[in-house]
Parts: C-alpha cells; structure tokens; sequence
C-alpha cells in the first residue's frame, strides 16, 4: 500500500511540475555557409543584456553543439541615437542574434523578437530587413513541437548562402 501510494503521489508530482513549466526559449540563429566571414548588424529598440549574440564556431555548429560562446561587443550608436550591435560570423559558424519563448515568438514576433532591423554583409551579398515580422519570416523553423518534453523548443535559422 505505500509503495503505491508513493508512486501515486510522485506520478502527481511530475504532472504538476510539467503542467506548471513552461517551455524553454526558442533561439533565432544565422548560419554563416558561405566561404567566407558573415558581418551582422542588428537594431535594437533598447539596449539589453539579452542582446548579447552567442557565437558557434564551425566546429560547434557542425556538431550541433546546444552551447555557444557569448561574445563581448559594443553597442554602437548612430548620429540619431539608434542603438546597433555587430557581430562577425565565421565561414561554417553560426550565431544566436535572439531568444523568445515558444510559440509566442510565432504568435506575436512584434512583442518578442527585439530586432527591429537586419543586416548581413558577406561574400554571398548584402540582406537587409526591417520590421520585426518581416525579420522573423526570414527564419526557418527547425525542430519538433514535441521537443519541449525534452527540455528543447524549436529553433528560427537563417542559413546565408
């Protein structure tokens, strides 16, 4: 009788704790898999701690590593007070440029994308988009609705070629 009255309490348990968490962040992410550096440039609306892009080297990103490495920069601000921060891709790397909790991110990318606006340069050619809808469309879904049961949300990728 204890031991199903154990099992019965840590059964409740868990439900309570998966119904109670909610799922991880999403990342948004651009694949550099072009021969050559990608140069990215973001406007933000605010500076953020958020804001800090995470770098996966070549190696990392082929392996599918789930850490990056944050790089230190400096935001950059324009004549008018418009806040940028510019990060610097490696050939084969990627970086995560965001995060927003999913599927609000899908739902609403105006309230949860902090970008307002986008730009690549590499050897591939220059991109550029502005409004946060816009940006967001850019970015592939990647990943499984399921996979938050696992500690995963589905991952945004731009792969630029």
């Amino acid at each position: 009788m204890n031991k199903s009255l154990g099992l019965g309490a840590a059964a409740i348990l868990v439900f309570c704790i998966l119904a109670c968490d909610s799922p991880p962040w999403s990342k948004v992410i651009i694949a550099n898999d072009s021969p050559a550096d990608l140069t990215v440039r973001q406007k933000l609306p605010y500076h953020s701690w958020f804001a800090n892009p995470c770098i996966y080297s070549s190696e990392q990103w082929k392996n599918g590593d789930a850490m990056c490495t944050t790089v230190s920069h400096v935001f950059n601000m324009d004549f008018e007070g418009e806040k940028w921060v510019t990060v610097t891709i490696p050939s084969g790397g990627a970086a995560e440029i965001d995060r927003g909790r999913h599927p609000d991110i899908e739902e609403d990318p105006e309230g949860t994308l902090m970008i307002d606006r986008l730009e690549l340069k590499g050897a591939a050619g220059d991109r550029a988009w502005e409004g946060r809808r816009q940006i967001f469309a850019e970015f592939k879904k990647e990943g499984s609705e399921l996979a938050y049961l696992w500690g995963k949300s589905p991952r945004y990728v731009y792969y630029y070629r």
